[in-house]
Order: structure tokens, then C-alpha cells, then sequence
């Protein structure tokens, strides 16, 4: 039976890629389970090898965005947060987290079978747009 103490909790915050980042860590033989930032088990957060708190379209800056449960940082477990999950991490250690003055965007080529042929030559854009200092 696989379980979270020998696994890794990912915390969705509303990421578009956190079942790939759970898929991932599955492919290199990790468990790993998905729980919603909202789900009540992390007031009591489960013994496990780690935490990632996903990214999420939400900023710190913004009065309704999700909280970082504190519980989760009392667990001492190690912890790594990706784009929302790192601005929450940020600020709660004193961090300051600041609105970019303009966005900024990568280009990820895409491609799927049936539309194109090796080399890629479609793309997606992804935008950032946040700054963390300490």
C-alpha cells in the first residue's frame, strides 16, 4: 500500500501543471498525492518525505488569494514552493513580495500529433509578472 511517508504532498493552489508536477514525481518512482489548498487535512498535515506548493493564478498581494496553512510549516518537513507557492513562502519568512512593473512571458513550444511534424512549430506563451526580495 503506498502512503504520504514515503511520498510527497503537492498543495494545489490552482497550478495548470500541478498533476504533471504529481506525474513527475511518480515517473522517478516517488508517490505523491494532490490535495486542494482548501483541503481540511492540511490543518493536520500527513507525515511525508516533503511538500510542493504549486503555483496558482492568484498573488499574494491580492486580499482574497489563498493562505499558507501554518500547520504545514509546524510539520517540519522540508518544503518547496513553485510561483504562488514560493511568493507565500516569500512573505511568511519576512519576504517581500511586489507586483512586477510589467509581465513578462516565455515562449513553450507545444505540439501534438495530428497538427505538426517534428521540428515544433507552434508555442504557448507563459506570463510572470511578481518579484520576491528578501
Amino acid at each position: 500500500m503506498n502512503d504520504l511517508k514515503s511520498g510527497i504532498l503537492v498543495v494545489d493552489f490552482g497550478s495548470q501543471t500541478t498533476l504533471l508536477i504529481a506525474r513527475r514525481l511518480r515517473e522517478l518512482g516517488v508517490y505523491s498525492e494532490v490535495w486542494s489548498c482548501a483541503d481540511a487535512r492540511l490543518q493536520q498535515p500527513p507525515l511525508c518525505l516533503g511538500v510542493v506548493l504549486s503555483g496558482g493564478p492568484a498573488s499574494v498581494s491580492a486580499g482574497h488569494a489563498p493562505t499558507l496553512p501554518e500547520a504545514l510549516l509546524a510539520a517540519d518537513i522540508p518544503i518547496l514552493g513553485i510561483c504562488y507557492g514560493m511568493q507565500l513562502l516569500t512573505e511568511r519568512f519576512g519576504g517581500r513580495v511586489e507586483p512586477g512593473k510589467a509581465t513578462t512571458s516565455g515562449v513553450c513550444p507545444t505540439c501534438s500529433p495530428s497538427s505538426c511534424s517534428s521540428p515544433c512549430t507552434r508555442s504557448s506563451r507563459m506570463r510572470f509578472g511578481s518579484s520576491a526580495e528578501r
